[in-house]
């Protein structure tokens, strides 16, 4: 079995677009708040892995991938609209 890398989290702001890792690396989870309806875009460069749309009302989100993560071949990028903030986390 081979050993796994170490984890690590980047905040990601509300209404911003933020490689939170350039390079290949393992998208390995996430916690989404938001306030409103919102609007998460997790992407591998510029292609989309997962897209999330908040409700209406205010909460948090967590974001459990399975075994090793998805993939990211050129970086992992998150866009997030206004009212979310999104920690994602990788490695």
């Amino acid at each position: 079995m081979a050993m796994q890398s170490d984890v690590r989290p980047a905040n990601c702001p509300a209404g911003a677009t933020t490689v939170a890792y350039e390079g290949r690396t393992r998208f390995k989870g996430g916690l989404i708040q938001f306030s409103g309806t919102a609007t998460v875009l997790i992407k591998d460069g510029t292609s989309n892995l997962v897209i999330f749309t908040a409700p209406g009302t205010a909460g948090v989100t967590p974001l459990n991938i399975p075994d090793q993560g998805i993939i990211c071949q050129s970086n992992l990028t998150v866009t997030t609209s206004a009212g979310a903030n999104v920690t994602v986390f990788y490695g």
